[in-house]
């Protein structure tokens, strides 16, 4: 329910930030002062939110039309800060954690009803995220001992954004959207009967929320 509410106040505010900025768009008309294909071609863009869940990732759009487009992105990650945020257990300062360097990949097609990259879009999208970790413990000898733990999420998305220019170059991308995911884990846990640790596998489908803010350039 609070991510639907957050849905609807993102999209709120983005239809009023739209109706407020200073471009009118006309098209299909003489008078239409914009043309119906940018200049630019290339679109290079990272996103703000991705990096609270710790994805540091670059994107990049290419226009292949009037209203289509490709899209692609690599990234690195880290600890998955937001999902640690609402786990009961967090710890903020968790020294039997070391994060380790994973990575995430995007693959996705856009189509914009008026004009490649301006305005609405609607996309397609995979969605593939790595993050691990080396975990501390201790063995039933009270030796200190490392395990490696690890987090795959591949996910199948829908995504409906707003791109919005402030000049020729300089844009943001607003998205938000839905999909369903197959998360995998690998983490530490003890055997119920000899209290053996060993590496607990688990996997599940989900389905999953998503929005994101991006802030790029165009050339």
């Amino acid at each position: 329910m609070k991510k639907m509410l957050l849905a609807g106040f993102f999209f709120l505010t983005l239809a009023s930030f739209a109706q407020d900025g200073p471009k009118v768009v006309v098209f299909n008309s003489s008078e239409s002062k914009e043309p119906e294909y940018w200049s630019k071609y290339n679109l290079v863009k990272f996103n703000v939110f991705e990096a609270f869940a710790g994805d540091f990732g670059l994107y990049y759009e290419r226009i292949l039309n009037k209203n289509f487009s490709a899209e692609i992105g690599l990234g690195t990650t880290l600890s998955n800060y937001a999902s640690m945020i609402w786990n009961d257990n967090f710890v903020i300062n968790d020294e039997s954690v070391e994060p380790l360097m994973g990575f995430s990949m995007l693959l996705g097609g856009r189509y914009y009803p008026f004009r490649a990259a301006d305005e609405f879009y609607v996309a397609p999208e995979f969605k593939f995220k790595y993050y691990h970790n080396n975990k501390l413990y201790t063995d039933l000898m009270g030796m200190d001992q490392q395990l490696e733990e690890s987090t795959k999420i591949g996910m199948g998305r829908l995504t409906f954004g707003y791109v919005y220019f402030f000049d020729d170059n300089i844009f943001v991308d607003y998205s938000a959207g839905f999909g369903i995911g197959k998360i995998t884990t690998n983490s530490l846990d003890y055997d119920t009967t000899t209290g053996e640790p060993y590496a607990h596998e688990k996997s599940t489908m989900a389905p999953r929320f998503h929005m994101g803010l991006k802030v790029g350039v165009a050339f």
